[in-house]
């Protein structure tokens, strides 16, 4: 997928001025057409402002780039909505997915064996539940691959030693950081 990376940020808070500045939805750079998962990540000086994304290509990036921005900063459950005048305090950080794959493994070590924390994010989904970390995760917090299936099981919701018990899918899949 051909896309201007180092742009990505700019547009995903071009997306969230718009749209606190109750413009509507902001314009589309050319290239947009190609479906990809995409996060965007928002942070300021005490930390994690807001994150939300699609894991999958369910529509064009820019598309999934503009949502994904505007709901980061005003519907992430876990903080307040973004003001206008916080804007200028945060800075955002936005992570283009590959499609994730499903890992097959028939034992606890060979989970841990197809993990490379810092390089893959993790999906894990058991029922209805189903949790999410990306990539720079398990390395900003300096996890191991257990360590980082176990906070995945915890992110959605479930035991953390779920990743190991039949019926939970474990999902792996790389990304591409572009930050302010």
């Amino acid at each position: 997928m051909d896309i201007d990376g180092e742009r990505l940020p700019a547009e995903a808070r071009e997306a969230v001025r718009a749209h606190l500045a109750g413009e509507g939805r902001a314009g589309s750079p050319a290239g947009g057409g190609s479906k990809s998962g995409v996060f965007v990540t928002i942070t300021d000086s005490r930390g994690l402002r807001g994150c939300i994304g699609y894991a999958e290509p369910v529509m064009p990036l820019y598309e999934a780039l503009r949502l994904a921005a505007v709901a980061a900063a005003t519907e992430d459950p876990r903080f307040d909505p973004l003001r206008p005048g916080e804007l200028d305090a945060v800075r955002f950080e936005v992570t283009v997915l590959d499609e994730p794959a499903l890992i097959r493994a028939g034992t606890p070590q060979e989970y841990i064996s197809a993990i490379t924390p810092g390089r893959d994010g993790l999906i894990v989904r058991r029922g209805g539940a189903s949790g999410l970390l990306l990539p720079q995760v398990a390395a900003e917090y300096g996890w191991s691959a257990r360590e980082f299936l176990e906070n995945t099981c915890r992110k959605a919701g479930l035991d953390p030693d779920s990743w190991m018990q039949a019926g939970t899918d474990v999902y792996r899949f790389g990304g591409r950081v572009f930050s302010e």
